[in-house]
This record gives structure tokens, C-alpha cells and sequence, in this order.
């Protein structure tokens, strides 16, 4: 479930940009998810923002301390809008980079698994969709002959909940590398010849 070596590959922008970067693993809490479990289709798979299941769907805990959780999903959320909020206030408009890994052999989990060909993905939200980095991002991994998909295997992006269906001025644009352009993901866990290339 880790995101692996993207706090490296996404150093760059995190360091002129900003951002936030949560340092806990989804499988305790994923940002990612709607909190209302009715709005999250991954709760019904025990994968809601507190997950009872593990990624091969196994018993992983009860959610005894669901509401403790809860309120480090809000404090992540709480400062994700106030730096939007920022970075609206100096610029009118906001740009959010949603950078993430995905494993080369599919999950139980993983609702879309026939992804064998699909290195990068980049995911977006219809209304916080922003077209030209969209095509800049898939031009430049297909210049270095990376198959590129939209909203596949993933979808969506990360939006500020305050902002999310609301304000068109914040875009937003997921980035999901296939971990099997810059490691192995399946016994050593190590960065291959690839790596400083992507």
C-alpha cells in the first residue's frame, strides 16, 4: 500500500512549491478517502478512510479507535484548505499535484486490475479539471515511450474539501507512477537503473 519512494521523486516540486505530505501509512489513515463512508465506494471493501481490511482483504483491526482517527483525517484537511486558501489568495487560483505509486501486480483491493500495460496514470475530477497540465504531464512521460492513461487504473484527484465541487479556480491532477519503471516492487523494494531518469 505504500507509496513507495515518492516523497524522492516528487522532492523537487514539494521543495519549491510546498505542500503537504502525510507521514503515516494509508493502511492507519488514507486522506484520500471521503470520511462519509456512504460517499466512499472503498468502505464497502473495509477501506474507507480507516481501513478494517488489508490490501489482500484480509481481518486487519476494528475500528475501536475510528473517531481518534478522524481527527487527524480533519487536521490533514484543515491544512490542506488553509494552503489552498493561500496560495488563492496571492494567485486566484490554485494548481494541486496528487502524486502517488501504484503496484505492478494488482490487489484484491484494486476495483480496476488489467492494467499490464499502463505505466503512468493521471487521474482527475471532471470540475477540477486542468486541461493543459494534463497534456503537458502525458506528452512528456509519452516522449520517453511511457504507455499513459487517464482515470485508469484510478480516478479523481485531491481536492480541498472546502473547495471540492466548488471553486474552479483550483485544479487539480493526479499522478500515479507504476512502481515497475523505477523498482521492484515485488522482493527487493529497490530503485532500478530507471530511477533518477523518472
Amino acid at each position: 500500500m505504500a507509496d513507495m519512494y515518492t516523497d524522492d521523486l516528487f522532492g523537487t516540486l514539494f521543495d519549491k512549491f510546498g505542500g503537504l505530505r502525510l507521514d503515516v501509512s494509508r493502511v492507519f489513515l488514507d486522506v484520500e478517502r471521503f470520511k462519509d463512508d456512504e460517499q466512499e465506494p472503498m468502505a464497502k471493501k473495509g477501506m474507507g478512510f480507516a481501513y478494517s481490511k488489508t490490501s489482500m482483504l484480509q481481518d486487519l483491526r476494528t475500528l475501536e479507535y475510528k473517531d481518534e482517527i478522524a481527527e487527524i483525517y480533519d487536521a490533514y484537511h484543515n491544512a490542506l484548505d488553509q494552503l489552498v486558501d493561500e496560495k488563492l489568495e496571492v494567485h486566484g487560483k490554485c494548481l494541486i499535484l496528487d502524486c502517488h505509486s501504484f503496484p505492478s501486480v494488482p490487489r484484491p483491493y484494486q476495483i480496476k486490475r488489467e492494467y499490464d500495460d499502463v505505466d503512468v496514470c493521471i487521474g482527475f475530477d471532471t470540475f477540477h479539471k486542468d486541461e493543459r497540465t494534463l497534456l503537458n504531464i502525458k506528452k512528456r512521460f509519452e516522449k520517453e515511450n511511457y504507455h499513459v492513461q487517464e482515470n485508469f487504473p484510478y480516478s479523481g484527484s485531491m481536492v480541498s474539501n472546502k473547495h471540492y465541487g466548488k471553486n474552479p479556480n483550483i485544479k487539480s491532477v493526479m499522478i500515479e507512477l507504476n512502481r515497475r519503471i523505477y523498482m521492484d516492487d515485488i522482493t527487493t523494494f529497490e530503485t532500478n537503473h530507471n530511477y533518477d531518469k523518472i
